[in-house]
């Protein structure tokens, strides 16, 4: 399994809530270890339903090439907790997502949720159900049970519920395709190569790279059109 990160999203998440100033390193590491934390809090903690990265791997993973997933997390502030909006609601907003991806393109696969502290296992799931029915176009709907959620009872250290959301979204081909152009822009021009060859490497490792990340978005593009 692959969790993608965006450091220019994370930036932009972490400048929202300095209110303006310059956000820190040690601010923008704090959401991204905040959902490292909620991702295994099911393997180091015992909770209302036991979760572990075997059983995310086997919910998130519908296809083997397709291991490459969006994180979220809410509240990003104690000031966007609202009880009477589902966090299920919250958590699909864009800017809570640390993957520079737009949501509204493409389609999630197969998602899964980690939920620390106050939370349902039987709301939930239906609020989950709700959500698919009110957007269909959201989500694929030949996987019928796309959802996994883990309940922990041990808080984070913000001391609040939470909730990490984990998205297998076909829009990650965005991320995929941006790094694929900023290399071929390199490999081009072979950048950097010969650091690489004095290491023992090959060029046309480079080029099998290069092809299989364009088999990748081909791939999530077939999926996301799929009916």
């Amino acid at each position: 399994m692959s969790f993608c990160y965006d450091n220019d999203k994370v930036q932009d998440v972490a400048l929202a809530k300095s209110f303006g100033g310059r956000p820190s390193f040690s601010q923008m590491n704090d959401y991204i270890s905040k959902t490292i934390s909620g991702i295994t809090c099911g393997s180091r903690f015992s909770g209302q339903t036991h979760g572990n990265l075997l059983k995310s791997c086997t919910n998130l993973v519908c296809f083997p090439r397709l291991h490459f997933f969006s994180v979220a997390y809410a509240p990003l502030n104690a000031n966007q907790i609202d009880e009477n909006n589902p966090i299920v609601n919250t958590i699909q907003k864009k800017e809570h997502y640390l993957t520079d991806i737009n949501i509204q393109k493409g389609r999630i696969l197969t998602t899964s949720g980690v939920f620390r502290g106050n939370y349902s296992p039987i709301q939930i799931p239906l609020d989950f159900e709700r959500l698919k029915a009110e957007q269909p176009e959201k989500f694929v709907q030949w996987i019928s049970l796309n959802h996994y959620n883990t309940y922990c009872d041990v808080l984070d250290n913000s001391n609040t519920d939470s909730v990490t959301h984990v998205v297998n979204h076909t829009g990650i081909v965005q991320l995929i395709q941006k790094n694929l152009d900023k290399f071929n822009s390199m490999f081009k021009r072979k950048a950097f190569l010969a650091s690489f060859s004095n290491i023992g490497m090959d060029e046309m490792e480079f080029v099998e790279a290069q092809y299989n990340s364009k088999d990748l978005v081909a791939e999530y593009q077939q999926y996301a059109e799929a009916k």
